[in-house]
């Protein structure tokens, strides 16, 4: 059932025209829901905010799996976005108002030209990246791509940090719950997106870094088999940062656990732990995660607050999840079709985080005149293979040798941009055609793509080099949801480039 209203509000008393503004209700499973109406041109999208599709993850439902929201009866107000979830970095609070909450669990759905329930639209939904620690749906206004693409958007927020990834290896806090959060998003936009205009059976999940490392574990979950069809990585796999495994959750609670003094260190009670964090107030437990929320390992970060194998939502590293076969997980993962690919220099974070390092005199390198093949080889190139290659000389030596420059002219800074690459390759690139190869091999029955995107713009990602001309990480936002999700205004140029990226996307969301 569809109702449609509109409300003229009197600008002054004796004003010769009014503002009208548009709302749309439409009745979902849970119940009638409004909306408002927007114009970009003369083209109409139809905007829900801040619908709830889980119960409230506070009290005793804080640590545990995400419950359907149930029935709210009268009608929703989805005019305004919902609270974003707690961030574990204060600077993300300021820049989003600081009105976060634990009651985050909120979705929002862009709908354009129409709304009836014989379009059977294609969906797209898109799940933010932040690290597992900060960001929100609203940032992400879906109503240009939602216009042009011709396809719904639907936006959410997701349990974050020590909130949503707190795993005690037990069943007092098994983990992943941003993912299981994911996960329930997904069963409510199967069974309501048909209200909207949506086609339950042609829905794409496509998400940048941490959102698409978050894509790439769905595709290796078969609990989320008919919840999608489609899938699009954008920036990180599965592959790109180790699924945390039980020493490291454990490492994580002793920090926790030294903080709050919740529980004998000596004979440690999960029980007691997660009974005192429930405890705590929400901004205690988020001081004391933001402390754990990077670890500096040398010269590089570690995501120590992520997804984790928890023998039920992850069941293993995924490398061992796509090495059989005949596995279901295997098959799952090649009966959708799946999109990948990265910008030229994804490493803009990494060199940002040299210059923090510099700063703060763990390394000295003045990233305005490059980096030296000494920094690469006798400092990078070691802390890589200790961290990722079982602290093999020989990985060492072949990533020196590989990323060394042999020239004569800018040594520095062409040394530096072999840096670059070789963060990106590791972390993004290579893992991404790991991906997509075991996806495409001897596949006949779902496509496979790959995309490579190196238009560059000037992000505002602070101590980037001035050498540094690749497109960052996340640079391909800008083009895909508008520049104002960095503050930019897009030339004419970079504008239709933006169009014909989200062509392209909301082409694959169709029909694959």
């Amino acid at each position: 059932m569809l109702r449609y209203r509109i409300l003229c509000l009197s600008l002054l008393a004796c004003a010769t025209y009014t503002l009208c503004q548009e709302y749309k209700t439409v009745t979902t499973c849970s119940g009638p829901v409004k909306g408002i109406v927007e114009y970009r041109g003369n083209k109409k999208v139809y905007n829900f905010r801040g619908i709830p599709y889980a119960k409230p993850p506070i009290g005793d439902l804080r640590f545990r799996k995400p419950e359907p929201i149930g029935s709210w009866g009268n009608e929703l107000d989805a005019t305004h976005y919902g609270a974003p979830c707690v961030q574990m970095q204060e600077y993300w609070n300021v820049l989003i108002g600081g009105n976060v909450s634990e009651d985050c669990l909120y979705l929002n759905i862009y709908v354009p030209n129409n709304i009836s329930m014989t379009n059977k639209m294609a969906v797209m939904v898109w799940i933010h990246g932040g690290g597992y620690t900060l960001g929100e749906g609203a940032v992400y206004d879906g109503s240009n791509f939602a216009i042009k693409g011709d396809v719904i958007i639907v936006t959410f927020n997701y349990r974050l940090g020590i909130f949503g990834f707190l795993n005690t290896n037990d069943k007092e806090s098994p983990g992943n719950f941003g993912l299981w959060d994911q996960n329930m998003l997904f069963q409510w936009v199967k069974s309501n997106i048909e209200a909207f205009g949506g086609n339950p059976s042609a829905i794409t999940i496509f998400g940048e870094s941490a959102g698409g490392m978050s894509v790439s574990y769905h595709t290796l979950i078969p609990y989320n088999k008919g919840l999608f069809q489609r899938a699009i990585v954008q920036s990180g796999t599965a592959f790109s940062s180790p699924v945390l495994t039980a020493s490291k959750n454990k490492d994580f609670m002793n920090f926790i656990n030294g903080k709050l003094n919740c529980t004998s260190p000596t004979q440690f009670n999960t029980s007691e732990f997660v009974q005192c964090l429930k405890r705590k107030s929400f901004t205690e437990l988020h001081s004391v995660g933001s402390e754990y929320e990077y670890s500096v390992t040398d010269t590089h970060q570690t995501l120590l607050i992520a997804p984790s194998i928890d023998g039920d939502l992850i069941t293993a590293d995924p490398g061992v999840l796509l090495s059989d076969k005949n596995s279901y997980t295997y098959n799952f993962f090649r009966s959708l079709d799946y999109m990948a690919g990265t910008t030229d220099g994804e490493a803009s974070h990494f060199l940002t985080f040299f210059s923090y390092l510099d700063s703060i005199g763990v390394i000295h390198v003045n990233l305005t005149e490059g980096i030296s093949k000494e920094f690469l080889c006798e400092t990078f190139s070691q802390d890589m293979a200790k961290s990722y290659f079982n602290n093999s000389p020989k990985a060492a030596k072949a990533l020196c040798d590989k990323y060394s420059y042999h020239g004569n002219e800018d040594k520095l800074v062409q040394q530096g941009i072999l840096v670059a690459d070789m963060s990106t390759d590791l972390f993004f690139i290579g893992p991404t055609v790991k991906t997509l190869k075991v996806h495409e091999d001897k596949n006949t029955e779902r496509k496979t793509y790959h995309y490579f995107f190196s238009r560059a713009i000037p992000l505002m990602l602070g101590g980037i080099a001035p050498w540094f001309t690749k497109a960052g990480h996340a640079t391909e936002l800008a083009f895909l949801f508008g520049g104002s999700v960095f503050n930019l205004n897009l030339t004419t140029e970079e504008s239709l480039l933006g169009d014909r990226m989200i062509e392209y996307w909301s082409n694959f969301a169709k029909t694959g």
